[in-house]
């Protein structure tokens, strides 16, 4: 099975050294951690053009990117597959060979993601990832949100780094003291055109609520007959951290850990 994965991270160092990084893979097979693939294309992202003036790939797929799960030791050639996958895969492979236009298959998707911060006197360091298997019987070769940087995922490093300024209509120039982190899951072509994650990263949405109703507005998927985004978004202020959350689908599942 085809899975990809993409992860962003931004970090300063008590040396007051910050770097980001962008890394995403898509189309790869039985890797059982694709996440810590796109960390590894993230990380060498993060160190800049190499001797020979090349920069640093954001996303691998196919081929390539196999070849990466291999050297870093995270192909899994004995990868099983549930059996209620695989029912679930017979089915709807069925229902398309024999009867194309007249069923409608369940939309159905299996994308996971987290956003992370970690704070200290020494480091402070925020990162998003999405991972997913993507959309049932997906086209082969389609990448999606999960492994495309400012969609799926992405981390800005406002808060930890230089603090900039904005200006309303009612106030003064004030400092904003923030950074964000954000993953997202949904109807992956949709998030692609909104540009969802990087969207939230964005101070021009303070309030969830408003980049939701931004996306369902979008101009590109306004011929869509339902518009599914799930999002989670981690902001670190100056002294304490906010997760919110919002999605337009039926349902999306949240879970927190603190160490």
């Amino acid at each position: 099975m085809e899975t990809e994965a993409g992860f962003s991270f931004a970090e300063r160092t008590n040396e007051s050294v910050t770097k980001t990084g962008f890394g995403a893979a898509s189309c790869i097979t039985n890797c059982h951690n694709p996440v810590r693939v796109a960390a590894d294309i993230a990380t060498k992202n993060s160190e800049g053009v190499d001797s020979n003036g090349r920069v640093p790939p954001i996303l691998l797929t196919g081929t390539a990117a196999d070849r990466l799960v291999i050297s870093s030791g995270m192909k899994d050639l004995e990868q099983k597959v549930s059996k209620r996958a695989k029912r679930t895969f017979d089915k709807y492979s069925e229902m398309i060979s024999t009867e194309p236009d007249t069923k409608r298959i369940k939309p159905s998707s299996d994308t996971v993601g987290g956003v992370v911060a970690h704070i200290n006197k020494n480091r402070s360091f925020l990162a998003s990832a999405s991972s997913s298997g993507g959309l049932l019987l997906k086209k082969d070769g389609r990448v999606g949100s999960a492994a495309t940087v400012g969609a799926g995922f992405y981390c800005n490093r406002n808060g930890l780094f230089p603090f900039i300024f904005i200006q309303s209509k009612s106030e003064s120039w004030k400092t904003i003291k923030s950074n964000f982190a954000a993953t997202c899951s949904g109807t992956g072509e949709q998030i692609i055109l909104h540009g969802s994650a990087r969207l939230a990263c964005r101070l021009g949405f303070e309030c969830i609520d408003d980049l939701m109703n931004d996306f369902v507005s979008e101009e590109s998927i306004q011929n869509d007959t339902t518009k599914s985004l799930g999002i989670v978004r981690l902001e670190k202020r100056t002294d304490s951290l906010l997760v919110s959350f919002a999605h337009t689908t039926p349902g999306m599942n949240i879970g927190k850990v603190t160490t």
